[in-house]
């Protein structure tokens, strides 16, 4: 009902439908009824928000080129409102590529105004965000044309690369950490090391270390290292990053436990087996107190740990691991993430018996 309140209308409709499930199960008529009721206003309230969405993007259309951030003004209304009604990304992404079509190839203040040109950067860098989120490689492709868009635009807003304000200078910051996202989805280490270096180098200068953006993009630096094979320097900038995060958040925090899993990572790939295992218990720990047993990242953990376990040749324990995860990814219900557990648990299954 709160989410029904705020618009997240997709994302209501799936408690909705899970407490339905739960009163079906436990044979509440009553609150079956009113569920019932819930999910009907529901599809209508969502048929009346994609029906404004259309309208808007009709509207939208049939202005002429030259008033392009009117259009752009009207497709954003219209992708807000598909956002919160849409399941899955196509019907999203499909709106916000119209979004990103309504605006001039340069986006420059030699050809528009402050205002325009702001909400140029910012619709091109919520598409890249949603690119890099629906995944696949055409779309980190695309992500990474969008974001260098974004790059370029405020580049030019800092010349000589002295900022100009620091708003300007992260924003720069956030585009070259969201390019770099996309490259390191392609394995493009080498060409996504510079721009995650100068978002650092930002992020750090105008806001200092404390800053909660330094320590994750200090992480997709570790990660870029990770794919060139330089243990050691993947290694010191996630323990940098789990520093400032102690210092930021405490021990007891989840942003600890992702520094903590990057950390296993590379011990597994130095051979510290043991090491990584111990990070990643602590991990989990802390995973588990703050989101409990049946959450998608408890379960990636648990993978994790059921792997080393797996390499250790403990592998009743790693049976145990992967089968806890393989529940909670049935519970979420992630189709990829189920057909890996199971075929993790299969041919763990098959080591078993030839051991035998």
């Amino acid at each position: 009902n709160l989410l029904k309140q705020e618009g997240s209308l997709s994302l209501a409709a799936k408690y909705f439908a899970e407490a339905l499930s739960t009163a079906k199960y436990i044979q509440d008529d009553n609150f079956t009824k009113r569920l019932e009721g819930s999910i009907e206003s529901l599809r209508l309230a969502k048929n009346t928000m994609e029906t404004k969405a259309m309208d808007c993007a009709a509207e939208a259309e049939k202005l002429p080129p030259e008033q392009w951030k009117e259009k752009l003004d009207l497709l954003r209304k219209a992708l807000g409102l598909v956002k919160k009604i849409a399941e899955g990304f196509n019907k999203t992404l499909a709106m916000s590529e119209r979004v990103v079509e309504a605006i001039p190839d340069v986006v420059s203040r030699r050809t528009m105004g402050e205002e325009e040109q702001s909400a140029a950067m910012d619709a091109l860098q919520e598409h890249a965000e949603l690119l890099i989120e629906a995944g696949g490689t055409e779309n980190f492709k695309r992500a990474v044309e969008v974001a260098g868009r974004v790059v370029d635009a405020r580049r030019e807003q800092i010349p000589g690369e002295q900022a100009g304000g620091q708003d300007i200078s992260i924003g720069l910051a956030t585009a070259l950490y969201w390019r770099a996202r996309a490259r390191v989805q392609l394995n493009q280490w080498d060409a996504a090391l510079p721009d995650v270096e100068k978002a650092v180098k930002i992020r750090t200068a105008v806001l200092g270390s404390q800053d909660v953006e330094v320590p994750k993009t200090l992480s997709l630096q570790g990660q870029i290292y990770l794919g060139q094979k330089k243990l050691a320097d993947a290694f010191d900038v996630h323990e940098e990053a789990r520093k400032l995060r102690i210092e930021v958040f405490g021990e007891d925090h989840l942003e600890v436990a992702a520094s903590l899993s990057n950390i296993s990572k590379v011990l597994n790939k130095q051979g510290k087996v043991l090491e990584a295992k111990a990070a990643l218990e602590e991990a989990l720990d802390i995973q588990r107190r703050h989101l409990g047993r049946r959450h998608k990242y408890v379960a990636f953990t648990e993978e994790g740990m059921g792997n080393l376990l797996k390499q250790e040749g403990r592998n009743e324990e790693a049976v145990q691991y992967f089968q806890k995860a393989l529940e909670t990814a049935r519970h979420v219900e992630d189709p990829p993430f189920v057909e890996r557990l199971e075929k993790s648990l299969k041919d763990l299954g098959t080591t078993c018996h030839s051991t035998a």
